[in-house]
């Protein structure tokens, strides 16, 4: 049995900031192509998350192009990404994810349940939630006897190294991980850490870094008999950036690293920053920002 993966589509008609026009066109031109990929490998299809990208205000039109464009006899499976719900709210009967699975369009992985393909093969899926960055939440097993294939599906920020933002590192999961594959969408850019933790990456390009701009979107592809893993390169648009001025230098985590780094040569220290910081501000407001970060 083969699974097609890929997440992150992000889908609107109105382009991002960054992006000119024909944005909405050519995501769906994307899971056309993916549909067809799909059918030729006679695989079905996961999606790790955030199908929409407006977690408020997408139109009926945007609705209806989504639901005429997937085709449900690939078997779409997808799990919830935090652009496919409002905050936290997994109640999904009032947003346009809930729109797709009510009219069968879709197949929703949920906690605690799973899908069993009568082969052996086992699904699973836990979509954006509070304890995102907690490792232990991706760590789901199944106790039945005849699974001989476990695939979860997620939806969170996993990275192979540390960075400034909220994230679980790669490593952490492995140790603990019960599945045979573990699925990752949220974090865009596409890595594999050993053979068992697979991000795909996002399959569209919304703002202009120096990742997106170098970054061709991936799909991978699931051989459950092998539980094997092979990526696949998805054709990439060209001449879609407004402004060429608008390309960075550099990435944020080189401008973090030169930051970091002048900092320690100019021996600068937390509490010199916290000074500065603080500087001018009254005896209250000092010991309330203390009392706040736990000094």
């Amino acid at each position: 049995m083969k699974f097609l993966v890929f997440g992150d589509m992000h889908y609107k008609d109105t382009p991002p900031t960054m992006r000119k026009e024909g944005y909405g066109e050519q995501i769906l031109h994307k899971i056309k192509l993916m549909q067809k990929v799909a059918f030729k490998l006679e695989a079905k299809i996961i999606c790790t998350g955030d199908i929409f990208d407006k977690k408020y205000g997408m139109t009926l039109r945007e609705i209806n192009r989504m639901m005429n464009v997937i085709d449900p006899i690939y078997g779409w499976y997808t799990v919830l990404g935090n652009h496919d719900i409002q905050a936290y709210n997994q109640r999904i009967e009032t947003q346009p994810i809930g729109v797709l699975v009510e009219a069968g369009k879709i197949n929703l992985l949920k906690r605690g349940e799973f899908t069993n393909f009568n082969n052996g093969v086992y699904l699973t899926g836990v979509g954006y939630h509070v304890d995102y960055d907690v490792p232990e939440t991706y760590s789901v097993g199944i106790e039945e006897e005849d699974c001989r294939c476990h695939v979860h599906v997620t939806h969170g920020m996993i990275v192979e190294r540390a960075c400034p933002w909220e994230h679980v590192l790669a490593s952490e999961i492995d140790e603990i991980l019960e599945c045979d594959l573990l699925l990752n969408g949220h974090n865009h850019a596409p890595f594999q850490y050993g053979e068992r933790i697979v991000n795909v990456g996002g399959l569209s390009r919304t703002a202009k870094e120096k990742n997106f701009l170098n970054k061709h979107p991936k799909a991978v592809v699931i051989d459950t008999e092998k539980k094997g893993v092979r990526w696949i390169d998805i054709p990439c648009e060209e001449d879609v950036w407004k402004d060429d001025s608008q390309r960075p230098e550099r990435s944020n985590q080189e401008e973090l690293d030169e930051f970091v780094r002048e900092m320690k040569e100019l021996e600068i220290s937390d509490e010199d920053v916290l000074s500065k910081l603080l500087e001018g501000k009254s005896e209250k407001i000092k010991k309330l920002f203390y009392s706040f970060i736990g000094e």
